[in-house]
């Protein structure tokens, strides 16, 4: 079985859980399944306004699931983000193939999408190059395969997910500057 684990650093060989969130490599079983993962926005963002970015591993996104279909939405957190954030930028998906030498785990903690964890090295069996993630993002759309909820047709429990996430974020993360600062340019009208 092949899985995805998308990421933007170039050149990767094997996996290390050590860089990972949490310790432990994310692989999804379905490319659409991890596609929001492809950049980091915080950096992305830190970078187009100069400010330093110590931080090169934190990517995050907040996404829902068609609850008929099973289909990953992206939600867009304010007007124009997609475009904004990940036009012309590019990426990575690499691929893991899951066999006796591969150490990982399925995760169950949610029905609807299909995720392994792992917490060892793991050796890349392929790259697929991704030369820019907007153009990814709107190829999958058209194919179905994803969802791009734009910010005007956010539903109001859309709002209040980004909304939880951006107030934990300031919260829980308080001393990750370029956390902050790209909540407090972007974000800041969720914040309670």
């Amino acid at each position: 079985m092949l899985l995805y684990h998308a990421s933007p650093v170039d050149g990767l060989t094997e996996l290390s859980p050590d860089k990972c969130f949490g310790g432990n490599i994310y692989l999804a079983t379905r490319k659409e399944d991890c596609c929001a993962y492809l950049a980091n926005p915080i950096k992305i963002f830190c970078e187009k306004n100069n400010i330093p970015s110590p931080t090169p591993c934190w990517k995050w996104a907040v996404n829902d699931r068609d609850k008929t279909t099973n289909t990953p939405i992206l939600l867009e957190w304010w007007e124009g983000a997609f475009e904004e954030l990940y036009k012309g930028v590019p990426s990575n998906y690499y691929v893991i193939e899951l066999d006796e030498t591969t150490t990982c785990s399925k995760d169950d903690s949610n029905k609807l999408r299909k995720y392994y964890t792992c917490n060892k090295l793991t050796k890349i069996k392929r790259v697929i190059k991704v030369p820019d993630i907007y153009k990814e993002l709107l190829r999958l759309e058209k194919a179905g395969k994803i969802k791009l909820c734009r910010f005007h047709s956010l539903t109001p429990e859309h709002k209040e997910l980004i909304k939880k996430f951006v107030n934990s974020s300031y919260k829980d993360n308080s001393n990750v500057k370029e956390l902050i600062t790209f909540c407090d340019a972007k974000l800041s009208f969720y914040k309670d």
